[in-house]
């Protein structure tokens, strides 16, 4: 059997109507979509037999490299601590699968939210970052969003070089001048920077959980600095 470069396993709970057809639209993006001819993406969709039980936690043994798109939504929130009639549970399943993931240098694990709450999925998953499309009310700008998120990991999957993971998500401080003030409104856009000491003396201890002091005009976390530029007025701070 020719063994495949790539693939994208889909996982969702075999009762959501809503993410069956989301990971339907999804295969679609990737194999039919004029806009994007020849992409030709091979899929695999999680197997139903007509019980709400789920499947042996596994990944495709048919392709090199395995990306995991999970779509959680209110159903697989529900369901997640309630046994099965095979004993297991959802939750158990989902963590499974991403231990499966993170095993292997080939393997990446995505999750999505497709609902609000749908992220309360298991503790054991609170550290992932979910791509977050449930404020999005237009199913087609939905499906986009996702589709162009999956591309963009298979082609770091596809790299022939080893390449860093997702950066950290993005902080941006914003300082400005009050209105009305006699002084010229600045305004200073700093983004964070990974830090890699070529030192193993000077390397931060990543141990160390985030903090932030607002007093001070720094801003440490694990394996990233940041700086503020000092000016003038009030400062303010958002997260992306």
């Amino acid at each position: 059997m020719i063994r495949l470069p790539i693939l994208v396993q889909f996982e969702y709970h075999t009762d959501a109507v809503d993410a069956a057809c989301l990971a339907e639209h999804l295969h679609y993006a990737l194999n039919d979509d004029p806009a994007v001819p020849g992409l030709r993406i091979p899929t695999l969709f999680i197997p139903q037999d007509g019980t709400d039980d789920m499947p042996k936690p596994r990944m495709a043994p048919e392709a090199d490299r395995v990306l995991v798109v999970v779509l959680a939504e209110d159903h697989l929130a529900a369901h997640a601590q309630r046994s099965s009639a095979s004993g297991r549970t959802w939750a158990d399943y989902i963590v499974r699968l991403r231990e499966l993931c993170d095993q292997s240098d080939s393997h990446r694990f995505m999750p999505v939210q497709l609902t609000q709450h749908a992220c309360s999925i298991d503790a054991r998953l609170e550290d992932l970052n979910f791509l977050r499309v449930w404020d999005i009310d237009d199913e087609k700008k939905r499906c986009r969003v996702v589709a162009r998120r999956i591309i963009q990991l298979l082609l770091r999957r596809l790299q022939p070089h080893q390449s860093p993971e997702d950066a950290p998500p993005l902080t941006i401080f914003l300082s400005h001048t009050k209105p009305g003030t006699s002084s010229t409104p600045r305004r200073r856009l700093c983004a964070t920077r990974n830090i890699q000491s070529s030192s193993p003396k000077q390397r931060r201890d990543t141990s160390q959980p985030r903090v932030y002091r607002p007093d001070h005009t720094s801003c440490e976390r694990t394996g990233v600095a940041t700086r503020i530029f000092r000016t003038f007025g009030q400062s303010k701070s958002c997260a992306l």
